[in-house]
C-alpha cells in the first residue's frame, strides 16, 4: 500500500490545488516581508503622522501590517493608490474586524495625497 495524499481523493484535490498555490506565492511574499521590514522605520514614521488622534501601538497589528505593505506598495513600488487601497481593503474585509477597511482606506487616501 502507499499513503493516501490530499491529490488522491476528489475532495481533497482542491486543497491540494490551493495548497499549492500558496506555496508559489511563498517567495514573492517572503520578499515583500523584507522589503518591509527594511523600510520599517521609515514607514511607521509615515504611518504615525497619518494617523490622528492614534498611537500607532493602539491600531490593530493586522491593521497596521495591512497598512505598512500597503504604504510600501505606494512609496517604493509605485502602485496605483486605487490599486493598493482596493487590495488593502479587499485585506481587511477579510482578516480584520468590521471598521478596519474605512479605516484603513482613510489613512490610505491621505496618504496618496500626500
Amino acid at each position: 500500500t502507499h499513503p493516501i495524499t490530499l491529490s488522491d481523493s476528489k475532495e481533497h484535490a482542491g486543497l491540494a490545488r490551493q495548497a499549492a498555490d500558496l506555496n508559489e506565492l511563498r517567495p514573492a511574499a517572503e520578499e515583500l516581508v523584507k522589503a518591509v521590514l527594511l523600510h520599517l522605520n521609515e514607514l511607521e514614521t509615515e504611518l504615525t503622522a497619518l494617523i490622528d488622534n492614534y498611537t500607532l501601538e493602539r491600531v490593530d497589528m493586522v491593521d497596521t501590517c495591512i497598512l505598512l505593505i500597503a504604504l510600501y506598495e505606494l512609496r517604493f513600488n509605485g502602485l496605483e493608490p486605487a490599486i493598493v487601497i482596493s487590495e488593502a481593503n479587499q485585506l481587511a474585509d477579510t482578516y480584520s474586524g468590521s471598521k478596519s477597511a474605512p479605516f484603513i482606506h482613510g489613512i490610505l487616501a491621505a496618504a496618496a495625497k500626500a
